[in-house]
């Protein structure tokens, strides 16, 4: 042989060499757990490679599919209530390996008569346990595998799943990277939300719960909190296993209920099988909500028992008065192995804040369905990914039924995106928005107007309005751009004009479409009006990190009075509005600072905010040639804090609001502040509901107005579950405040104003979420007699 076949032969030899671990040490099994006298597979078997993090789980049918690193290996078979099994696999095993296990005999607990329940010292050392080895839990990352199927009445209407890493920081908290997708026809990518850390680990002290914390059956204060009950005793090889059932000592309190699984002598918590107990009510519409959990840990030979799956089965249900969505099945089991505990994560997954990030490099490569790192699909599943196509959408899926499912129109984004490009009519709805502006008040009359804005979603936007008032035969019209710039667009400038009447004053509670009902139904407008030529221009900072925005903005405006054209109402002809005050005429010019923080403001007190927005105004003649001098300021703040029961998904809670506010110079009437009243017969949380029509004015003012939700808890007290179950909830709530007016700027004013000159006081109680909407008040004026009764919309959140 010469010299250069030597070399060429020994050149492969030593390749050979080189790749003999990857060539013949991965090895992939798979198969099926069964039990070995009945036959019938077990789902969610745990299977461990020994002396390692890795392993896997079956699904529903017993099967698995398992990747070895290298031969030989042994492979640790478990499942609560059968022996533990040890499978050595070698080159020779084959590819199929089908495992039996061998059922052991279920166990009662002896009744004791003791003051103490054994669970209880078996959870106190369980809690001490956790203690100590979580103390030396740092850092872990992990390979996961997640599936989610959607169903409804008819079976599975769409399957997501990702296979992705899985990070943890003790105190950074949880982070996730993509690494593949795969997902039925019917669903894009961006819509496939299939992860692993949205799933609950129960061995956490609070367990979160559709964005709620629930304290789990480990937390250092759970035997505060829970009834433990020692329910049987099972055995794992020569360990005994304890079946251990819990509820919450109190029914108020939203806990969990089920059964826990505790391994004897390292009082380790290896199964759960839980739930959210009965006072777990959510707000209308959801009209049910059931789900139920399923979690096994495995401490993989170490000293951290951590989460090996976790199985999520549940059903919601949506639906008001007229209205009704079909349940909404949901499952999801993720597999998580292969951990990595107490190394250095990545300094850049934590520079935002967000949950998941999808790796690029991998994400576009076809979904790795062969690899162990999946867990099988069910016959039912692979025949779902068969005749699942595009056109087996969520609106044919799920849709709605009853007296108002005519008026509700569901679109598929997929399908309303291809939809709009084959018409050239839907692509102005596409790119346009159309909003009508439609009122009626004795000045305007009938308002008919059109609004068209470009989708916020652009970074330079546009509108334009226009309408005519038919009484006061005028037209009003304009328009505006809005540019948002900078990286993360935290830079936003506007620039508008808009010609045409205006309220005098600003109501938080009371649109010009709801006044409009109010004058039509024969009572007095709750606004006085003028015209107003205005040009504004501002700009904005937002400052996410504190949720803060900060706007500078400059306005002129040519201020004219407007007289009352009509008294017509539809319900009460006979009725006779107030003449509409004229005002101090001439051109406002002013600078205006505006600082808010927190949540959008959200009108009517359907939910609970915390938020506040401070504004200062300021109107020179020698500075910006305006005919006004005055300066004002302008505060309204919301605060939510919770009071009693705070362990339950929605505890008992207080909601503040505050409106205040002062002036110096001479402030016109057009800029004075006002404490809102109600209706007659609707009344609006923020508004005084023993005060009608007509606000309280001022060039100072300050008003408190608070709500304390007892949500369902007054009900499930009574023992009246039914009607807390329909989401009837209590509500207390009160209200005090005044307002100021010079007299010298009394004396300068056209009308009466409406001030209090006293500190207006009312208490009242209400009746929450009647037909999942409404809510109604009876409510006492304390400051002097008087009682009124209303309704207005109910309180969610």
């Amino acid at each position: 042989m010469s010299l250069f076949k030597q070399l060429h032969n020994g050149r492969y030899i030593l390749l050979l060499l080189l790749l003999s671990p990857i060539l013949y040490g991965q090895h992939t099994i798979r198969g099926t757990v069964r039990d070995g006298e009945s036959g019938t597979t077990l789902a969610a078997a745990n299977i461990q490679i020994d002396g390692t993090f890795s392993g896997t789980i079956t699904n529903d049918n017993g099967g698995y599919i398992l990747d070895l690193p290298e031969l030989p290996a042994t492979l640790t078979v478990s499942y609560i209530g059968y022996a533990t099994r040890s499978v050595r696999v070698t080159a020779q095993t084959g590819e199929m390996l089908d495992i039996s296990l061998t059922p052991v005999l279920y166990e009662l607990s002896p009744i004791l008569v003791t003051d103490e329940d054994p669970a209880v010292n078996i959870m106190r050392k369980v809690i001490e346990k956790k203690r100590e080895w979580r103390a030396r839990l740092n850092t872990y990352i992990a390979d996961a595998y997640t599936r989610q199927l959607l169903e409804n009445d008819s079976g599975i209407v769409s399957i997501s799943e990702s296979v992705s890493e899985a990070f943890w920081d003790r105190e950074k908290g949880s982070r996730e990277v993509i690494k593949s997708k795969r997902q039925t026809e019917n669903l894009s990518s961006e819509n496939n939300f299939a992860a692993a850390s949205y799933i609950a680990n129960f061995y956490d002290d609070d367990i979160e719960i559709q964005g709620f914390r629930v304290i789990g059956p480990t937390h250092p204060d759970a035997l505060k909190h829970y009834d433990f009950k020692l329910v049987g005793r099972r055995h794992r090889d020569d360990r005994v296993v304890y079946d251990i059932s819990l509820e919450p000592k109190s029914k108020l309190q939203t806990a969990f209920v089920g059964r826990i699984a505790v391994l004897d002598e390292v009082y380790a918590m290896i199964a759960v099988d839980l739930k959210p107990s009965e006072s777990l009510i959510y707000p209308p519409p959801i009209q049910e909500w059931n789900v139920h959990y399923r979690q096994q840990f495995s401490n993989f030979g170490q000293d951290f028992w951590l989460p090996v799956d976790v199985r999520i089965e549940g059903r919601i249900k949506f639906g008001i008065i007229g209205l009704s969505f079909p349940a909404v099945g949901y499952r999801q089991i993720s597999r998580l192995t292969d951990y990595r505990v107490n190394v250095p994560l990545p300094d850049s997954l934590y520079r935002s804040d967000d949950l998941l990030r999808v790796d690029s490099s991998t994400i576009a490569a076809p979904f790795r369905a062969e690899e162990s790192e999946i867990i099988p699909l069910s016959r039912e599943e692979e025949l779902a990914y068969r005749e699942i196509d595009s056109t087996r959408t969520f609106a044919k899926a799920f849709k709605p039924s009853g007296p108002l499912a005519r008026f509700v129109d569901i679109e598929d984004d997929d399908n309303q995106a291809s939809a709009s490009a084959g018409s050239s009519g839907s692509v102005l709805t596409r790119y346009l928005s159309y909003s009508p502006q439609l009122w009626y008040h004795r000045v305007d009359g009938t308002h008919l107007g059109l609004k068209i804005s470009t989708p916020e979603r652009y970074f330079l936007q546009f509108y334009a309005e226009g309408g005519y008032k038919f009484d006061l035969e005028r037209s009003a019209y304009g328009g505006g751009i809005r540019l948002r710039a900078g990286k993360q667009q935290p830079f936003i400038f506007d620039a508008g004009y808009h010609q045409g009447s205006q309220p005098r004053y600003r109501g938080d509670n009371a649109s010009l479409l709801l006044n409009s009902y109010t004058v039509l139904t024969g009572d007095d407008d709750f606004y006085d009006y003028y015209w107003n030529a205005q040009f504004h221009s501002a700009v904005s900072y937002r400052l996410r990190k504190l949720r803060a925005t900060v706007t500078l903005g400059f306005s002129s405006e040519d201020h004219r009075s407007l007289a009352k054209t009509t008294d017509y109402a539809l319900l009460n002809p006979g009725h006779v509005q107030p003449p509409n005050p004229a005002i101090p005429e001439g051109v406002l010019r002013a600078g205006r600072l505006t600082v808010a923080w927190g949540d959008d403001y959200v009108p009517f007190g359907i939910v609970g905010q915390n938020r506040a927005r401070l504004e200062i105004e300021h109107s020179d003649p020698a500075l910006i040639a305006s005919d006004f001098s005055f300066t004002r300021y302008h505060l309204t703040a919301d605060v939510r804090l919770s009071t009693f029961f705070r362990r339950r998904i929605l505890p008992n809670v207080i909601d503040l609001h505050l409106v205040a506010g002062t002036s110096s110079g001479g402030l016109p009437p057009q800029r004075y502040g006002v404490l809102e009243p109600s209706s007659r017969w609707t009344k609006s949380a923020g508004t005084f509901k023993t005060l009608l029509f007509r606000p309280y004015e001022g060039e100072r003012y300050l008003g408190i107005f608070w709500e304390h939700n007892f949500r369902t808890v007054p009900l499930e007290i009574l023992g009246l579950h039914g009607l807390a179950r329909k989401g009837i909830g209590m509500i207390v709530f009160g209200a005090s405040g005044r307002t100021w007016i010079s007299d010298a700027a009394r004396s300068r004013l056209t009308y009466t104003p409406r001030v209090s000159r006293e500190v207006h006081h009312e208490l009242g109680f209400s009746v929450n979420g009647i037909l999942n909407l409404l809510r109604v008040d009876a409510v006492w004026r304390l400051d002097r007699p008087g009682f009124y009764a209303g309704f207005g919309l109910a309180r969610i959140f």
